[in-house]
This record gives structure tokens, sequence and C-alpha cells, in this order.
């Protein structure tokens, strides 16, 4: 569904969930040359989109630079992520009964609706609907911290990618500070999250190199974090 929000705020496309018709299972947003050029653009984008993961919201982002230089990837990676959302939904809706979860945000914040199911306006906030409810996984064994995920990466870093390869442009490094905060933050799990969830500008600065030989790697530590 295009235009997915309220107001002045829309998300370009809104995908509904194929088990649960009344749900949406993420929303796909596309950013353009306008994007790059401004940095209050980019601010504003990186707000909003931590505004919607926070209501619940996976969010999957489409380069227009990327889509221009090689429209089928991107069409197999969204198309790959969206099918490990949903069956990802299937298997909470068959362990569990679903229980409806809601997301208060104030007033002026809030940005998006999921049909059908209107707003309510409480006392000055706005109540909305999450865009699916999910049951929360047991936790893993061998979970980590953001901390400890941070330790484990600055240590595949520094005694692991300096010493395989020690002319790397340290600039351009895959844990470099700049990119290993924006991983934390993000934690994408796979190549496909990689490109989705990391801004262009720190990709098109990272060495290729790196990220082949040592993606799987920090992927791997990343899907431990919590």
């Amino acid at each position: 569904m295009p235009q997915v929000g309220v107001a002045n705020f829309y998300l370009d496309i809104g995908v509904r969930d194929p088990g649960a018709p009344n749900d949406f299972i993420a929303a796909i947003e596309c950013d353009g040359a306008s994007y790059h050029s401004s940095k209050s653009a980019r601010d504003r984008d990186r707000l909003r989109q931590e505004i919607l993961e926070n209501l619940g919201w996976d969010i999957i982002r489409i380069w227009s630079t990327d889509w221009f230089h090689n429209p089928a990837s991107e069409l197999s990676r969204v198309s790959a992520e969206l099918r490990r959302l949903i069956a990802a939904r299937a298997v909470s809706r068959a362990s569990t009964p679903a229980r409806p979860a809601i997301a208060v945000v104030p007033a002026r914040s809030a940005i998006v609706s999921t049909p059908p199911v209107p707003a309510k306006s409480v006392k000055g906030a706005v109540v909305l609907p999450a865009p699916v409810a999910m049951v929360p996984a047991k936790p893993r064994a061998d979970e980590l911290s953001r901390d400890q995920a941070r330790a484990e990466l600055i240590d595949l870093r520094e005694n692991v990618i300096k010493a395989e390869l020690p002319d790397a442009d340290p600039a351009r490094g895959l844990l470099r500070k700049s990119m290993l905060d924006e991983l934390i933050r993000k934690r994408p799990t796979s190549r496909g999250e990689f490109l989705g969830k990391i801004p262009i500008e720190l990709r098109e600065n990272t060495d290729a190199e790196q990220l082949k030989r040592y993606g799987e790697r920090v992927f791997e530590i990343l899907e431990r974090t919590v």
C-alpha cells in the first residue's frame, strides 16, 4: 500500500502481512538525490526511522543510487527481507496467540496510523496500534549486550583485521568508529540488511574487501546482540 500515514508524514510503501491482512509487515522507504545533498533531510529521516522502529515497524530502505545501478538486485534484496519477516511472524503466531500491542506517543509525534484501526485521542496523546503484535522471543544463551558486542567487534578489528590486512586504510575500515556506532545501533544481521539499514555515505566509504572477508562474522555478532 503506497503512502501510508497521516497529515504531512507518509511512508512510501506499507507492506501488509499476508498471514494477518490487517497488519503491516514492514515499511519501505525510498531515498533520492535530495536525501544525499541535504544534511537536514538525512537527520530528519534518521529521527523518523528511530520513531518508527520504536513503534514496532521494520524499515527496508531503498537507495536511489543502488536502484539505478542494479534494480533487479534491489528487488531481490527487498523480496528476501520481506520473506524473512513474514516467516518470522508466522512462527510467532503459530507458537503463541498474538496479543494486541499499543504504542502511545505525544500528539505532535503521531506520524503513522495503521488502518483499519483508527487513531484515538487520549488526553493530548494519540494511541496508535503497532504494525503487528509480536511475541517476545526466548533469550539465547549466547546473547550479548551492546557493550559486549562492541567489545567483540573492536577485538575483531584490532586483533584480526589489522593483522590480516596491515596496509588497509583505517579511515575506510569496516569497523571504524563511525561505522561501528551505526552497526551497533542498527544491528544488521545479513548483507541485505546491511545494504538496507546502513546509510549509503557510510557504505560507499567502506573497504569492500573487508566487508567481503569479515561481514559474516560481524553479522553473527550483531545477531546475538540485544
